[in-house]
């Protein structure tokens, strides 16, 4: 069955916003300033947010159910199957979390890059339909949902269950504190908890160690796989390597919290980051442009942080 794919214009600097997982309490597309962001917020608390599942998610209807009760509070919410969109589109009281597939064109590249968004269907000053976006999770494709023409909502490495929760978790607690998320282009992190690296096993997805590259007229292709020694060489503290599979059942089934690297590339940035995988709350967030590869480097400025702190 094909799947609809929503493509929308971002019309913010993509300089400034620049986090893996991006809070904008005022909604994306509004002027940013203290009353618009608790009008925004008020806004979307008005609607029902619309979960958009696929066939692929059938089975785990139960499952995701239980997320949203565990974790989900600024609204209520309805889990819809994503073919019956066009009957929720056009009505006011709605909210949607999808993912969406976003072209980007340059003079002489086009480059396609996935969101887990939360949006409101609304109109500009000129009638024109345009898309809020509230939030929005930058989703780490595989090479065959980069390249199709309808994508998999579920082909993607940083997805599944575990994951799923701990960015619930995290747009929830964000939105409700009226948060406005997003860095520079150098790391943040929390000083108080980052430290806790030093004697505490960080869990990295397998995944990680993917190493791609790009022509000039933004073609992908993938390369062998990095060496562990190659990424994680100068790093002295303790370290786990497991599958995306193993982690998203060790964030639901585990009551003892960890932490993991998420790791994303984009046709636009590269974004690292460390989640606690109890609450959703990010400890560290480091985005990089035009740079899609991981690097020794960004591992070896993970662990200076760590030992700093």
């Amino acid at each position: 069955m094909k799947k609809i794919i929503y493509i929308c214009l971002l019309v913010i600097s993509t300089e400034k916003i620049n986090a893996q997982i991006q809070v904008i309490p005022f909604g994306m597309n509004s002027e940013y300033n203290e009353k618009s962001m608790q009008e925004g917020f008020n806004k979307l608390k008005a609607t029902t947010t619309i979960y958009l599942y696929n066939e692929n998610d059938k089975n785990n209807l139960l499952e995701i159910d239980n997320i949203f009760k565990s974790c989900w509070t600024i609204t209520p919410y309805k889990l819809v199957l994503e073919d019956s969109i066009d009957y929720y589109k056009e009505k006011k009281g709605y909210s949607f979390l999808k993912v969406q597939k976003i072209r980007s064109v340059g003079q002489s590249t086009i480059s396609n890059y996935f969101n887990l968004s939360l949006l409101i269907n609304s109109v500009d000053v000129k009638g024109k339909k345009i898309e809020i976006i509230f939030a929005s999770v930058s989703m780490f494709p595989t090479l065959q949902n980069y390249k199709a023409v309808f994508f998999n909502s579920t082909g993607f490495y940083n997805s599944g269950s575990g994951f799923f929760k701990n960015y619930l978790q995290n747009i929830n607690n964000d939105l409700q504190k009226l948060n406005l998320k997003y860095d520079a282009y150098t790391a943040t992190f929390n000083k108080e908890k980052i430290g806790v690296l030093k004697t505490t096993q960080l869990f990295v997805p397998d995944y990680l160690f993917i190493k791609r590259k790009s022509d000039a007229y933004g073609n992908i292709s993938e390369q062998e796989a990095y060496t562990e020694q190659e990424l994680f060489g100068n790093y002295s503290y303790n370290y786990t390597i497991i599958s995306g599979d193993n982690l998203n059942k060790k964030i639901l089934e585990n009551d003892t919290e960890f932490y993991y690297i998420n790791y994303v590339q984009s046709a636009l940035y590269k974004y690292i980051t460390i989640t606690n995988s109890k609450t959703g709350e990010i400890i560290y967030s480091h985005c990089a442009a035009n740079s899609m590869k991981i690097k020794q480097e960004d591992i070896d400025e993970l662990a200076a942080i760590i030992k700093k702190n």
